[in-house]
C-alpha cells in the first residue's frame, strides 16, 4: 500500500493539535507522541520507580499513580530534566510509533510529536511539517486555557527546542498568529497542495521506497 508519513511538529501553545484534528478530518491517521509517552511511562513499573527516585513521591498520587502535572513542573524546571526523561522514554515511543505504522490501513499516516527533530527521527519522514506561533500569540493561548500558571508556561517555553529552528528544518511551515479558522484554512491548502499530488503521484508510479 502507498503510504504518506508525516512529521507534525511544533511547541507549546502554537496549535499544534488543532492542526492534528484538521489532518484527521481530511482521512489521515493521527498517532500522538504524548499519548505514546504516557503508555510508555506509566506501563513500566521500573520506570516509574526511576522517576520516583529523581523527582521525589509529590509526583506520585497515594494510590501510585503518576501525577503528570506535577512531574511536567518538575520536569521542565531545567533542561537536564527533560533530557534525562526524553533519554529513558523515547525507544518505546519509537517502537509504539513504528507499530502503529505498521497497524495502519491509512494512506497518510501522522505523528504529532514535539520532539521529532530532539529524537533525531526527522529523515523517517516524508514532509515534516511545523506549526510555530509568535511568543505573544503563544503565551496569550496559554493564558487563555488557563491549565498552566504563568510561571509554568515560562518553564516550558524556555526548556523547549527554539520554534524557528524546527520551521528552517521543516518542508512546510505554518505561523499560527491568527484565527482557529486561519489554522483551520491553511492545513487545508497544505492538504491539497502537497499531501493529495503526493499520494496521487506514489499510486499512479508505484514508487513507495521508504515503507
Amino acid at each position: 500500500m502507498v503510504r504518506l508519513l508525516i512529521g507534525l511538529t511544533g511547541g507549546v501553545g502554537v496549535g499544534k493539535s488543532m492542526a492534528a484534528r484538521v489532518l484527521a478530518e481530511l482521512g489521515a491517521e493521527v498517532v500522538s507522541g504524548d499519548e505514546l509517552g504516557r503508555r510508555v511511562l506509566e506501563g513500566s513499573p521500573e520506570m516509574l520507580a526511576e522517576v520516583r527516585a529523581r523527582f521525589g513521591d509529590d509526583v506520585f498520587e497515594p494510590d501510585g499513580a503518576l501525577r503528570r502535572r506535577a512531574l511536567g513542573e518538575r520536569v521542565f524546571a531545567g533542561r537536564e530534566h527533560a533530557h534525562w526523561l526524553t533519554e529513558r522514554t523515547f525507544a518505546g515511543i519509537y517502537r509504539l510509533w513504528r507499530e502503529a505504522v505498521a497497524r495502519s490501513v491509512r494512506e497518510v499516516v501522522v505523528f504529532d510529536a514535539a520532539l521529532i527533530f530532539e529524537w533525531g527521527i526527522e529523515r523517517e519522514f516524508d514532509l515534516l511539517l511545523a506549526v510555530t506561533a509568535s511568543r505573544e500569540h503563544v503565551m496569550l493561548r496559554l493564558s487563555r486555557e488557563g491549565r498552566l500558571t504563568l510561571a509554568e508556561i515560562e518553564s516550558r517555553l524556555a526548556a523547549q527546542t527554539l520554534p524557528s529552528d524546527k520551521a528552517r528544518q521543516s518542508h512546510i511551515q505554518i505561523t499560527n498568529d491568527g484565527t482557529i479558522e486561519e489554522l483551520e484554512s491553511a492545513i487545508r491548502t497544505v492538504w491539497h497542495a502537497r499531501i493529495a499530488p503526493e499520494l496521487q503521484k506514489r499510486r499512479e508510479t508505484g514508487n513507495d521506497p521508504l515503507r
